[in-house]
């Protein structure tokens, strides 16, 4: 790679780092947050893809086919039955035994328009009832809230199967995700207050310092926080005790300097008095005067 292309790279590599600034928070309470929500982000990410990947999908998948072949077996059994006795019979033991509540409709066919929607437990239980069932079928699950309709089209009229819906849906989902972003929010709250508390002595910090920058007093400040403040802190403190003593003692020898120059200051305007006056003289006066300036 040439001087050029490096020279190329690096300027690409100058002009993303000053974007990715600009778009981050300039405060460290703001950078803070984006540190702790991030995180708590992904972690929430990964679990509920693990969680709908793993749990809900194998358990879901289980149910589902476990329903699906209940009814398939109910279908078969009332297959070899005509008389309308025993009919009655196994649709009265299927919904006291297996909690599937059948009706028979004699000479019906499917409902042209059953209220379809798409989601993720009805497509599950539509490819189970598609594996178990080979008699054609429609799934409502909107007619009846917590009750899932399955509509099955035998030779001799329609069985309408009404299935509650806990048969083939988990309510551990719920569970989860609420238990997921409940305790996010919990634990970024209290990170959150716990960084505030945090950051609350360096915001103190600057403005002392910017204050002792100015000449100022602060005897409200007192070095506080983590162990890495309160060192600055104290080395603020100590910086300000010697900007006083390097004060005083400027002030100290001026002083000095100024006593020490009187003396001969006023020798020599006795010595000026005592000539005539002159333009060497009068030079002399301006300087003397200067110099007590």
């Amino acid at each position: 790679m040439t001087t050029e292309h490096k020279e190329v790279r690096r300027r690409k590599a100058s002009r993303s780092g000053r974007w990715i600034k600009r778009l981050l928070p300039k405060s460290l309470f703001g950078r803070t947050i984006l540190i702790i929500v991030i995180p708590t982000f992904l972690a929430l990410s990964v679990a509920t893809f693990v969680f709908f990947d793993r749990h809900w999908w194998t358990v879901t998948h289980r149910m589902t086919h476990a329903v699906a072949g209940e009814i398939a077996l109910m279908m078969e059994m009332l297959d070899y039955v005509h008389d309308d006795s025993e009919r009655q019979d196994i649709l009265e033991t299927a919904e006291r035994k297996l909690d599937l509540t059948l009706s028979f409709t004699p000479d019906a066919k499917l409902p042209k328009r059953a209220r379809r929607y798409a989601s993720p437990l009805r497509e599950v239980l539509r490819q189970a009832l598609e594996e178990r069932v080979i008699l054609p079928h429609l799934i409502d699950m909107r007619k009846e809230p917590g009750t899932v309709i399955i509509y099955v089209e035998a030779p001799e009229g329609l069985y309408t199967v009404q299935i509650p819906q806990r048969r083939i849906y988990t309510p551990t989902t719920e569970v989860f995700i609420g238990w997921m972003i409940g305790s996010s929010i919990l634990l970024s709250t209290i990170a959150l207050l716990f960084m505030r508390n945090q950051v609350r002595p360096v915001r103190r910090l600057a403005e002392a310092a910017e204050a002792i920058g100015k000449g100022q007093d602060v005897p409200w400040f007192k070095p506080e926080g983590a162990t890495e403040v309160r060192q600055a802190a104290a080395a603020m403190l100590v910086m300000r005790d010697r900007m006083r003593r390097a004060i005083v003692q400027r002030t100290t020898m001026l002083a000095g300097v100024s006593h020490d120059l009187r003396t001969p200051l006023t020798r020599m305007k006795l010595e000026l008095a005592m000539m005539n006056e002159s333009a060497h003289t009068r030079g002399f006066h301006a300087d003397i005067a200067d110099m007590e300036g």
